[in-house]
């Protein structure tokens, strides 16, 4: 774990998984948590507090974004 004291934003803690990922992010009392595919690309971001902070991405095979979804809602990338 890292924490950054950020003075008036307060003590953010970063975790990290064995390659280098961020797994999470906490401030306070929210806790942002993030998954990860076999090539590394972030697929899901959720957080503890907000129920409708809900991301799912999603890529093609040579790794472009081609969905990004917020709680439910598709957001297509061009």
């Amino acid at each position: 774990m890292s924490e950054v004291n950020n003075g008036a934003a307060g003590i953010l803690s970063y975790l990290n998984n064995a390659i280098g990922n961020r797994t999470s992010t906490t401030r306070d009392v929210e806790t942002f948590n993030y998954t990860y595919n076999s090539r590394s690309e972030i697929t899901g971001a959720t957080s503890n507090t907000d129920t409708n902070y809900v991301y799912d991405y999603n890529y093609d095979p040579i790794s472009n974004r081609l969905t990004t979804n917020l709680a439910g809602t598709a957001y297509m990338l061009s």
